[in-house]
């Protein structure tokens, strides 16, 4: 099994089949396929910014699939929440905990989401 880094330097499995077993409808193989997630999602983003537009296109897309909550938050107007997020924008959480910044992979959120289903 490999690999790769995700937000913040943690490590997230790579799922692949090495033995030529079949692959799920999302990319993983049958049996391990995304369930249900009691996941709080929180994307910060502000007003005229494409790249968190782009972001939410991205969670979107993965939230049918997962089932998690969504919230999010326009920094605009907030001192606090303008200082802590403006540089980082998208910022995106999951359960409290800051996993993207810049952009949203969505391989990279699905695995997110798969490994915080898994700790549940």
């Amino acid at each position: 099994m490999s690999a790769w880094r995700g937000a913040g330097n943690r490590e997230f499995p790579r799922v692949f089949n090495e033995e030529g077993g079949t692959w799920g409808k999302h990319g993983f193989p049958h049996g391990s396929e995304p369930k249900a997630s009691d996941a709080r999602v929180t994307l910060y983003r502000a007003e005229g910014c494409q790249l968190c537009e782009e972001a939410l296109e991205v969670i979107r897309e993965v939230q049918p699939e997962f089932g998690f909550e969504l919230t999010l938050v326009d920094i605009g107007g907030d001192p606090v929440l303008e200082e802590r997020y403006r540089l980082l924008l998208p910022a995106v959480e999951i359960d409290g905990a800051l996993e993207f910044t810049f952009f949203v992979d969505t391989d990279e959120l699905r695995a997110c989401l798969v490994a915080t289903s898994e700790r549940a």
